[in-house]
């Protein structure tokens, strides 16, 4: 069976090498997937414990952008292709709620990229927040994103009491987003923690910041 890279698109069981065509189970080649800065951290924001798995950097950044801003669906799969079983037994008893993305972007995109990427991890899901207004963080100075992480609310409805909720979303640039979704639910859920498919350089720095080897 045939299997080409996502990114560079190489056929992986013909024009690679020999564990590539015999073993290796993925989605991108081995030389693609190297340039992808795989490094677990943990995160320690406010009391909420955050997995940050790979660096957002140069050729992830690409990817996320050719993903989101040009509607390339067909790439969700390399983000969490290799980490996905492993997140579901980690978590197993938890529940996804993902980070929202604003009705304009739902709207201009036609999918919701945060879903699409934890879609390859088999736990249960509550559609629970909302943005309240189309601001969107990108590109905006670090002060702002305090104030556009106000914008985030619990859809009425939205039942997480005696729950194990984790929060998820693609990157963690200044935690701020991560952090105003916690405040929402701490007080009713059983237990909260964040996990983001990859984390700001920033946060390498910090002092209340351990690197894990859970994942592939």
């Amino acid at each position: 069976m045939n299997s080409y890279c996502l990114i560079c698109h190489k056929n992986i069981r013909q024009e690679g090498d020999f564990w590539e065509m015999f073993y290796v189970d993925d989605c991108i080649c081995h030389k693609c997937r190297a340039e992808l800065i795989y490094h677990p951290i943990n995160i320690k924001l406010d009391g909420l414990s955050i997995e940050g798995l790979y660096l957002y950097q140069d050729l992830l950044r690409q990817l996320l952008i050719q993903f989101k801003e040009y509607h390339d669906e067909a790439l969700f799969p390399l983000f969490l292709y290799r980490q996905g079983k492993d997140i579901a037994r980690k978590y197993r008893g938890y529940s996804m709620m993902y980070l929202p993305s604003s009705a304009e972007s739902i709207r201009q995109r036609g999918f919701l990229p945060v879903q699409k990427i934890f879609s390859l991890v088999d736990l249960p899901v509550i559609d629970g927040f909302y943005k309240k207004s189309n601001r969107d963080q990108k590109s905006r100075p670090y002060r702002k994103r305090e104030q556009i992480a106000q914008q985030i609310a619990l859809k009425a409805g939205s039942d997480v009491r005696g729950k194990k909720i984790l929060l998820v979303d693609d990157v963690v640039t200044s935690g701020a987003t991560m952090l105003a979704a916690y405040r929402l639910i701490r007080e009713q859920a059983r237990a909260v923690k964040g996990l983001s498919m990859s984390y700001n350089r920033r946060f390498m720095h910090k002092r209340d910041v351990f690197f894990t080897n859970v994942f592939r």
